[in-house]
């Protein structure tokens, strides 16, 4: 007997992976936070914030939240007695759903809309 991969496998291995990467995110985060008490360093990453790849970073970031909490609530669906075969049609759904949000976040964080 021969195991395929099937959408909830991915969904697993998109949450664990999300998750690993959001807790990477948490060290820099919070080091940038701590060089803001001091002014000079406040203006320095104030200026590293307007570059394209930091904006191009925060819609990367956002992508990873998205993923992770749009995994998450379908997890949570799963548990609370939503049947197993529509865990296709969840993550499709979550898929979807956070690609839009992220559409128009992103446009909104590069300054592309108003």
């Amino acid at each position: 007997m021969r195991y395929r991969p099937n959408t909830g496998f991915f969904a697993f291995i998109l949450n664990r992976l999300t998750g690993v990467l959001l807790a990477l995110f948490i060290l820099p985060h919070f080091l940038i936070i701590w060089f803001l008490r001091d002014p000079a360093k406040y203006e320095a990453i104030r200026g590293l914030c307007t570059r394209p790849a930091a904006k191009l970073s925060e819609a990367g970031l956002l992508a990873l939240v998205l993923a992770h909490g749009g995994n998450g609530i379908r997890v949570i669906l799963l548990e609370a007695g939503a049947p197993t075969r529509s865990q296709k049609i969840l993550f499709w759904a979550a898929f979807a759903l956070g690609l839009l949000v992220l559409a128009v976040a992103a446009r909104h964080m590069t300054g592309g809309a108003p």
